[in-house]
């Protein structure tokens, strides 16, 4: 159950002469040759950009030993050394100087078709003693008609040097002589002027041949571009999940932090996707193509939460610096997930970091401040931990702000807090416990009583907090088989007090169960399946006021017989679902799939068939490719809505069906295009009804659809800009019952746009912009009032439903970073500032008294929020 409540109250208103430096470095950032066959991903491995000598052990020194170590670098999106393992051992001392020398090292990230990503490799550092010079040779006796040959040798297109390449070069004289290029891929000699055939090989790389022309007396200077081949080395690519739905949009972590007018919170981000109407604000809601705001799910790594924003939306619930990415499904998602028809918002989080050192973060800003330390777990080997906590001074300015702009003064306060434990108990496999949580709460003094309910008073009470502690596992046994489990439990609360007449405290415990096994049956079959459970124990106490019958005049709180509700009990939802992801050829891609999901507080069982398609028009670069999906979805209803005194029970769920058809096309490294079609149809839908013997209640008697075309020109984050334009255009129709006129649905807005860009300056400068424009959202009108002497007080004779707008929503955000790198910590300065030239946007219409006289109610001024944040 998602209430709402606290949504719902906001809405009202990173030995010999020797020398140690000797030393040869190679990173076999080699790929298969399936990386580069046509149709398969464009996977560019790391290159070396901050390269790093291992102190020289006194050890191998004293007992003149030399050796290779190759170590296992894990390496971050951003091209840090996270990780640094001994795969290949050489001893005296070698390994640990290697091991500290690989976690100095800067590489630019790998990349998996433009787009940085994390990456394991295999690097070699070869430990090796200088002999001593040979005696130089008399240079009168030098032949005059010697020149140089000074070679540098790359890896294929990249800048990457490559050390340890040996080199052959046959003289003009007849004589070949040898050499290795240093650590920056370099290799120098001197050569009888003439012809030089000059022989480049490695391990895992194509032999290179060149016919150069030495001059007397000069030096020639020339670049090499070796060819990857296949070898013994890897570089594994990792994060990447493979296309299931038809639609997934995932923001990676480079660009969360940095969108202008999110203050730098990652989920916020999802606001400005397409598909994703805007709700008035201090909503905090997400309504996503023609659903209702209770039709999207959020997840943290698998385990569902009932909030993700703090209220009003200011902020998420979790950092993001927890975040690795966060995958956004509007529609046809898997049959992993249920029981909404909207769409699934799954907040991926960050492993942990196995440098062995401790990082932490401090930062502060006007909504908030945080504070964040990650690091080795004392005491116990392999296990990390990540503790970080929240508070906002929200508090401390906007009281002022509201009760100039909106009528209100509210003092309004939220916490969030993080901390987890992580091991790897084999290479393919990851384990992590710990506890997340949310703790909001909000007063509200409205300035002067409702005119239309003197009696009801002017105060406002709600909370909301939620918590979990959750555990997650993942292994992939083999190449066959792989499982993933989440397994959880929790506490949620909701307060809420109206004037003297309405207050609701409800507890729930939430005890939730996900996972799947997946297998391999052959190159071409996936197979796949596991539970989705949830049981929840609750105890709620209602006091508020019985809904007026029908053909009863409204009336006020005050005068209305009074509903008092307590009880204690559980209610259950288990589901399964299995799918089959079948590949026919390495172009197309299709996943049939279902889920059976049981609701016991109707005692209903659902049943949603899905299918999924994409097919790769093109092979390699640049690639076309088209796809749809057809699904049901079904949403129970909520728990008010079913229980005795205040819903109906045995109600069905509502239910939706979801098509789609689409089409990606890559323009360049850095450019997509992808434009898509979708269509819902909404039956079952429960709403409130009149019943032959008088009474109110609920029914599945309403019925709509929904349909739009959504595009997105995205800019990916592989050099210094990144940004998109999303526009929707859709139309989202209801009605109460197949009888009754069709309307517009509350949060039908015909065009979204969102325009953003970040572009990086340079010396540690970055700015970005944020423009959003947004057709104003349907209300019901007021035609005037009656009079009710009953209550003596006026009532709205209400127009036809949701049939004017709101003018519509723009605005312009704005923010510029500055960062500061130092030798241990950075420093960074940013400037976020919301509403740049303070449109007074309407937010939604209120009325005097008698309800003759309609005003705007507007939103948030300017707001420059100034931040400063370190870490180290």
């Amino acid at each position: 159950m998602r209430a709402h409540l606290l949504t719902t109250l906001i809405a009202i208103a990173g030995c010999l002469a020797v020398s140690s430096s000797a030393l040869a470095q190679q990173p076999p950032t080699t790929l298969p040759p399936a990386a580069t066959a046509p149709g398969a991903p464009v996977l560019v491995p790391p290159e070396v950009l901050r390269k790093v000598d291992p102190v020289y052990p006194e050890e191998a020194l004293r007992l003149k030993k030399s050796g290779d170590v190759v170590v296992q670098l894990d390496i971050d999106d951003t091209g840090k050394v996270t990780s640094a393992t001994v795969h290949q051992s050489a001893g005296f001392g070698m390994d640990e100087a290697a091991q500290a020398a690989s976690l100095q090292l800067q590489f630019r990230p790998a990349t998996r078709n433009g787009s940085p990503v994390r990456a394991r490799i295999l690097y070699k550092m070869s430990f090796t003693l200088k002999q001593e010079p040979a005696p130089a040779p008399d240079k009168a006796a030098a032949p005059p008609s010697a020149g140089r040959v000074r070679g540098r040798v790359l890896i294929g297109q990249t800048d990457a040097p490559m050390a340890g390449a040996r080199v052959q070069v046959q003289l003009a004289d007849g004589r070949t002589v040898e050499t290795t290029t240093n650590a920056d891929g370099v290799f120098e000699l001197d050569a009888p002027a003439g012809k030089a055939s000059v022989q480049i090989s490695a391990p895992g790389y194509a032999t290179l041949s060149s016919n150069e022309t030495v001059t007397a007396g000069e030096e020639i200077q020339i670049s090499y571009r070796v060819r990857v081949t296949a070898g013994p080395l890897e570089v594994r690519i990792q994060g990447e999940r493979p296309d299931r739905e038809v639609t997934r949009r995932t923001m990676e972590r480079k660009e969360l932090s940095v969108i202008p007018g999110t203050s730098g919170d990652a989920i916020k981000a999802v606001q400005t996707m397409p598909g994703v109407a805007r709700t008035p604000m201090f909503g905090g809601m997400i309504v996503v193509r023609g659903s209702s705001p209770y039709g999207t799910a959020t997840f943290v790594d698998g385990t569902w939460v009932p909030m993700i924003y703090h209220f009003g939306g200011l902020s998420s619930i979790v950092p993001t610096e927890m975040i690795e990415a966060i995958d956004f499904y509007p529609g046809n998602f898997s049959a992993r997930y249920g029981r909404v028809t909207g769409g699934i918002i799954d907040v991926r989080l960050r492993e942990m970091g196995t440098d062995g050192k401790y990082h932490g973060l401090a930062q502060v800003d006007l909504i908030d401040a945080r504070v964040m330390l990650r690091g080795p777990v004392p005491l116990l080997k392999n296990w990390s931990f990540n503790l970080a906590g929240r508070r906002s001074h929200v508090d401390a300015w906007i009281g002022s702000v509201m009760s100039s702009e909106a009528g209100i003064r509210t003092a309004p306060v939220y916490y969030d807090w993080q901390a987890f434990m992580e091991t790897k108990p084999t290479a393919k496999s990851t384990f992590r416990i710990g506890m997340f949580g949310a703790d909001d709460r909000l007063e509200m003094v409205l300035k002067n009583a409702i005119e239309q309910e003197p009696g009801l008073g002017n105060s406002l009470k709600g909370g909301m907090r939620t918590a979990r502690l959750q555990a997650f596992y993942k292994n992939t046994v083999s190449d066959r088989l792989s499982l993933n489990a989440t397994a959880s439990i929790g506490l949620d609360k909701e307060l809420s007090q109206f004037g003297s007449v309405s207050s609701v405290e409800v507890n729930y415990i939430p005890m939730l169960v996900r996972g799947d096994v997946s297998y391999r049956m052959s190159k071409e079959l996936l197979v796949r399946a596991g539970p989705d459970v949830i049981v929840y124990q609750y105890d709620a106490d209602v006091r508020s006021v019985r809904p007026p019958e029908p053909g009863q005049m409204e009336g006020t709180h005050m005068d209305r017989q009074m509903i008092l509700f307590q009880e204690k009990g559980y209610f259950s939802a288990p589901a399964g679902f299995a799918e089959m992801e079948w590949t026919p050829t390495k172009r197309a891609k299709v996943l049939l799939g279902g889920r059976v999901d049981y609701f016991d507080e109707s005692n209903k069982v659902d049943i949603s068939p899905r299918l999924n398609a994409r097919y790769d028009l093109t092979e390699g670069f640049p690639r076309t490719t088209v796809k749809a999906g057809v699904g049901m979805f079904y949403e129970p209803p909520q728990i008010i809505q079913v229980i005795k005194n205040f819903g109906t029970p045995g109600l069905k769920s509502n239910r939706s069906i979801h098509s789609s058809v689409g089409i990606e096309q890559e323009l360049s490294e850095e450019v997509e295009v992808s434009v898509e079609a979708f269509h819902k149809s909404f039956d079952q839908l429960v709403v409130p009804t009149a019943f032959a013997d008088g009474t109110n209640g609920y029914a599945n008697t309403g019925e709509g659809y929904s349909y739009g075309t959504e595009t997105l020109i995205r800019w990916k984050p592989v050099h210094r800009f990144f940004g998109w334009i999303a526009y929707t255009n859709s139309r989202s129709m209801r009605r109460d019952a197949p009888d009754k006129p069709i309307r517009l649905f509350e949060f039908d807005q015909s065009h979204i746009l969102s325009v953003m860009g970040s572009y990086d300056l340079g010396r540690g400068w970055r700015v970005g912009g944020r423009f959003r424009l947004v057709t104003g959202n349907p209300y019901t009108p007021c035609e005037g009032g009656i009079l009710n002497t009953a209550s003596s007080s006026y009532e709205c004779i209400q127009g036809d439903p949701y049939s004017r707008r709101v003018p519509s929503f723009h605005q312009l955000d704005a923010r510029v970073d500055k960062n500061w790198k130092f030798e241990s910590w950075n420093l960074t300065a940013y400037l976020d500032v919301q509403n740049v030239y303070n449109r007074s946007n309407v937010e939604g219409v209120g009325y005097n008294y008698n309800f003759t006289r309609p005003k705007y109610q507007s939103g948030l001024p300017i707001i420059p929020s100034l931040g400063v944040r370190g870490e180290f």
